[in-house]
This record gives structure tokens, sequence and C-alpha cells, in this order.
């Protein structure tokens, strides 16, 4: 399932079902989030949502910081009502070391480098530039999700 406050064909044709946010939160094990930081987006994550989430769950932010509440997500990762979380981007950067989720055995981090590693920035600039050869011969855009008339 996905939320999307703008979603299109392209993202049914992949397979995801169209939710409501609230929706999301109720139903998903593991959410992972995908939005930049916006005035819609700041804090969009916080107690409401996380209480809304099914006991056990998951809570992925590779995004942006400032989408998710930290303290409000500390508390439901102590308090165990989600059982982990993880997270590339903080609100503030670099991290305090006394940053409340840093203490916590059920919360991963990278320090807003999860993918600069040698290997993804190959596999990254490799894929890339495959894609572009393909566009320029096919006019084809290879994973597009919003592409108008795909």
């Amino acid at each position: 399932i996905a939320y999307d406050p703008h979603p299109v064909e392209a993202s049914r044709r992949v397979g995801a079902q169209i939710v409501p946010l609230d929706e999301l939160f109720r139903r998903a094990d593991i959410v992972s989030l995908h939005v930049p930081l916006a005035d819609g987006t700041r804090n969009l994550v916080g107690r409401p949502q996380l209480k809304a989430m099914r006991k056990g769950g998951f809570l992925v932010n590779c995004a942006r910081g400032g989408i998710v509440d930290e303290a409000a997500l500390a508390e439901a990762l102590r308090d165990g009502t989600l059982a982990g979380a993880a997270m590339d981007v903080f609100a503030t950067e670099p991290v305090a070391p006394d940053h409340p989720l840093l203490s916590l055995d059920n919360f991963l981090c990278t320090p807003h480098l999860g993918a600069s590693t040698e290997e993804g920035q190959l596999a990254c600039a490799s894929q890339l530039a495959e894609q572009l050869v393909e566009y320029a011969r096919t006019g084809h855009v290879r994973h597009a999700i919003n592409v108008p008339g795909h």
C-alpha cells in the first residue's frame, strides 16, 4: 500500500494500492518515507501517526530530516509501540551525540550518507548512464512513475 497526495495511474500499474495517509499508518507493518521536506510534510509523522501504527511496526526515514517528530519516535521506540526504526537523516545535522534516539537498541542510523558507498555510487552512475542511452535510442523512460503517457 502507498500514500501519495497526487497519485498517478503509473503507481497503480506497478501494483501500489493508494490509500489515505491515516489508513497507511493503521495498516502498514513497515512505513518507508520518500517525501521532500516542505510545509506540508514537516512533522508529517508525529505521535498520532506513530500510535496508529501496528504494534511491532517499523519506520524508515531516508527522505529528509524534519519529517519525523524525533521525540515522538524515541517515545514510540521506548514504550514498544514500534519494534524498530531506521533513519539516515535528522532534523539537525550533524546529530548531537546525546540525541535520545542514539541510545536505543531498536534504532539504526547512518549519518546522512547511507547510499554513499563506492559500490552504491558506481551502480547509480552506471544505471543512470544506461537509462539515458535507452531514452536517447528508444524514447523509453525506465522506472518512471509519473511520466505522462507511460
